[in-house]
């Protein structure tokens, strides 16, 4: 890759950075940037927590930075968090790489991308038992969060961002589909992954997102997206194949 720009790519978590835990994968070729959500960490809390505020806080990120251009990549339920992130600065977009893509994140219905019963068992125990809650997360994601990935987690996000989180993961955002019809139209290139056997999003939800959008790239993985060394691989190849205005590094930037 000598010679050529390093990608940008700013990782939008559901709450906290750990999620990625393909990070130190991504940055031997890319320029990566993460953040928790306010009150994660040693970030400020707010004054609740939601999308909006999450993503807000990726603006931020974005202009400490001075990137004015990215790659924009989500997992799970961050990428409603992302496809708003995107809505507020369609500009700053050269491409979109979602994990578990879908169309929505409805739980009724034949077709439904999200499994309600999962999901609303996990809500309930993030109410209640804060390392209970841990552990569920570590068989919902079907071991991609080991053990000492979970004592981080408990260390660093509070009971209540992880129960009001929990709480926003059961509202479906409706505009996720039209902010991806948005940027197809612009022409901004995506790439959709896949979970193999995932116990939270269903194979219906991602036939649906790769039918509706047949341009987007595709990849299907055995792990969690954000802990998959295949979907950092695809990912690589995707940005690679960017324009490099897309890539998000300066013009004439090198390795």
């Amino acid at each position: 890759m000598d010679g050529m720009e390093r990608p940008r790519l700013l990782l939008v978590p559901q709450v906290c950075a750990l999620d990625w835990q393909i990070a130190s994968q991504l940055a031997e070729w890319a320029e990566v940037a993460m953040y928790d959500a306010p009150g994660v960490g040693d970030e400020p809390a707010a004054a609740g927590i939601d999308r909006e505020v999450i993503a807000r806080r990726g603006l931020d990120e974005l202009d400490r930075l001075g990137w004015e251009r990215c790659v924009l990549v989500a997992d799970e339920f961050g990428v409603p968090t992302a496809l708003l992130l995107a809505r507020m600065r369609p500009g700053a977009i050269g491409g979109l790489a979602l994990g578990h893509t879908c169309l929505s994140h409805d739980v009724e219905g034949a077709r439904a991308p999200v499994n309600g019963a999962v999901l609303e068992l996990l809500v309930q125990v993030a109410e209640t038992d804060h390392r209970t809650w841990a552990r569920h997360v570590t068989q919902v994601t079907q071991g991609a969060y080991d053990d000492e990935l979970i004592e981080r987690y408990l260390t660093r996000v509070p009971p209540n961002i992880a129960a009001s989180f929990a709480r926003v993961m059961q509202t479906s955002d409706p505009s996720m589909r039209d902010t991806l019809d948005d940027f197809a139209d612009r022409g901004v290139p995506m790439l959709f992954a896949g979970h193999e056997g995932c116990l939270m999003f269903t194979p219906e939800g991602y036939a649906d997102a790769t039918a509706a959008f047949p341009a987007a790239h595709t990849v299907t993985t055995s792990e969690k997206p954000s802990a998959s060394p295949g979907f950092a691989e695809a990912l690589r190849t995707f940005c690679f194949a960017l324009a490099p205005n897309e890539r998000g590094g300066p013009a004439g930037e090198g390795q």
